[in-house]
């Protein structure tokens, strides 16, 4: 793929709901499905190594070259015929807790979605299968298996050489990124209706001082705790896979935490929470 991939999805985009969720617009927070094609299961994986499978013994010859606006691609160095298996998808096989682990402060660019919260992530892959670029008609198809954890990329028609391997990463992708595939690779519009308009009155109060969170405490009790809420995502609560809220009472790695319910936590505890967050990030 090229240097801007986000997270590209095989059963569903592969939007990390628990990365960075409050800035991403409500579609890149859902499962957007593909259609599933099933394998029998081929291999197995263990966590942590790189895998890869041959369901007729041979890889596809390819070559890594530069691919216009797209950065880096992937193109047949030999003549592929339609339905001839190409690769298997070569990475990590890690779980979503471990993707909030290992990309705090960036996106992961090279997820597959391979079921039952398990990703194989190609980061630190040097497999040609890392830079199959997006086309809507694009030269591959791919199935996933879901028991052997395995995503398996084909011809989509005959292949000639020199021709790029790409794949439709399909329209969740584009909308959940807000931008257009590289020129010339889709004839479909992905924007979002409305998503630069401004909201309507002053922006929601996010408590971080004293004072902000006094102003939230006089709020009626549903509204204050939305707004403590924010506060603590400001000092790093973060959302569970089950939904609930991870709460700091202070700052730094020894400070407690607590999984609340965000539509019924006590507003009280949530106080208290802001509180000792507020005065650890302002001594005195």
């Amino acid at each position: 793929m090229g240097a801007s991939r986000l997270c590209v999805g095989a059963l569903w985009l592969c939007m990390l709901p628990t990365l960075r969720a409050n800035t991403l617009p409500p579609v890149a927070r859902v499962h957007v499905r593909h259609q599933l094609i099933r394998t029998k299961p081929v291999f197995s994986l263990r966590a942590g190594k790189m895998h890869a499978v041959h369901m007729d013994g041979n890889e596809l010859d390819v070559h890594i070259k530069d691919a216009g606006n797209k950065g880096r691609g992937a193109f047949a160095a030999v003549p592929c015929a339609t339905g001839r298996w190409v690769c298997t998808y070569i990475g990590q096989l890690i779980s979503l807790e471990q993707t909030q682990t290992l990309y705090t402060d960036r996106e992961p660019e090279y997820l597959f979605d391979v079921g039952n919260g398990c990703y194989l992530d190609a980061q630190d892959s040097t497999h040609f299968s890392r830079y199959f670029n997006h086309e809507q008609n694009g030269t591959l198809n791919f199935t996933v298996d879901k028991d052997a954890q395995a995503v398996n990329f084909f011809a989509a028609r005959d292949i000639e050489v020199g021709e790029e391997l790409t794949f439709d990463y399909g329209p969740g992708y584009w909308v959940a990124m807000r931008k257009a595939p590289a020129d010339g690779t889709d004839t479909r519009s992905f924007e979002l209706p409305h998503a630069n308009t401004r909201p309507v009155g002053p922006p929601p109060l996010v408590p971080r001082t004293m004072n902000q969170l006094s102003e939230a405490a006089a709020l009626p009790a549903a509204d204050a705790r939305l707004c403590m809420l924010r506060g603590l995502e400001f000092f790093g609560a973060c959302r569970l896979p089950s939904g609930d809220v991870e709460v700091p009472f202070g700052l730094g790695p020894n400070a407690a935490r607590q999984s609340v319910q965000p539509e019924l936590v006590d507003v009280t505890l949530l106080h208290e929470a802001l509180a000792r967050c507020i005065a650890d990030r302002v001594p005195g």
